[in-house]
């Protein structure tokens, strides 16, 4: 492959890759993501701080030293004399570093406190509740939308919306008892051990012969109200009997 093709290919990715960043969603959460990583990293305002004090060095050459040490005080003669590659290789580290160092004072100032620490039986709520909403999202995905009756003046057409229906749900409740219902129950006896108490319905609807999203996501808001019990009963000592329904 000759020096042309490869600065071709290298242009194509990076084309592409700009062009998939720039998709809206996807460039509006890489955004948010990196003005949360950039408020919260230690690293980042210290390494911030350090360019304004050059900046601020250099303005200050400029303006008050004389020019024939203009020269002597260029911030490329006051640093040390590495090679080009050692600088990228520090300035990736420190940007590294920086990036997991936000993220984990970003977690554990904004979403620890809410979700909590991975393990813990606060966060194993909220990641069962959206595993609910993730199965529900993929089953749909894979078999389409649960069919939906319109009214017919054929008998034999609404005997056969009916069992489409049906067939739908069963091969429904089928898969989500076999991926997420063990999860699910464990996951409610472990809050309740904790003294919160949960809603009634959760055996209502494990119990029924079928399931259906609509029920499937009721089972995922208990549960985060469990999480959320925990956050508060984790924060206060207590849960409020306004938040007990």
């Amino acid at each position: 492959m000759s020096a042309e093709e490869l600065v071709g290919m290298f242009a194509f990715l990076v084309e592409g890759a700009i062009f998939f960043c720039l998709q809206e969603p996807i460039f509006m959460y890489i955004r948010g993501t990196a003005k949360k990583i950039i408020s919260w990293s230690l690293v980042v305002k210290i390494g911030g701080s350090i360019v304004g004090l050059f900046w601020f060095v250099q303005w200050l050459r400029d303006e008050f030293v004389p020019q024939q040490w203009e020269e002597r005080l260029r911030i490329i003669n006051l640093i040390p004399h590495w090679h080009w590659y050692v600088r990228v290789i520090l300035a990736l580290l420190v940007c590294l570093i920086g990036s997991f160092e936000g993220i984990y004072r970003w977690n554990k100032h904004e979403i620890a406190p809410i979700i909590g620490w991975a393990g813990t039986l606060q966060n194993d709520a909220f990641v069962v509740a959206q595993e609910i909403r993730d199965f529900i999202a993929g089953f749909i995905t894979r078999n389409g939308e649960i069919p939906k009756i319109y009214p017919s003046n054929s008998a034999d057409e609404q005997a056969r919306m009916h069992t489409a229906v049906s067939n739908w749900c069963v091969l429904f409740s089928q898969q989500f008892r076999v991926t997420l219902s063990d999860e699910v129950e464990q996951t409610i006896d472990k809050i309740r051990a904790q003294g919160i108490p949960m809603d009634y319905a959760i055996e209502g609807v494990l119990a029924q012969p079928t399931l259906n999203p609509n029920s499937v996501m009721l089972l995922s808001g208990l549960l985060m109200g469990g999480g959320l019990s925990l956050t508060l009963l984790r924060k206060v000592g207590s849960i409020p009997s306004s938040c007990i329904s």
